[in-house]
């Protein structure tokens, strides 16, 4: 939805530049927050990599 604003030069490059900072930092989140729950041994690798899987299309949009 903000890509297609964008591009309608409805959304300043600024405020796309903010959304897609917001979108990359829950990713991040979200990673780092499963790794350590890996490390804790508290989720198995299978369960790590699915959310990364989650986490991954949810940046992407898919």
């Amino acid at each position: 939805m903000a890509k297609e604003q964008f591009f309608k030069d409805l959304l300043t490059e600024e405020k796309f530049g903010y959304i897609l900072a917001s979108i990359e930092y829950e990713y991040w989140m979200k990673i780092e927050a499963a790794k350590a729950q890996l490390t804790r041994s508290t989720i198995t690798q299978s369960e790590y990599e699915k959310l990364a899987e989650e986490a991954k299309a949810e940046f992407e949009g898919t």
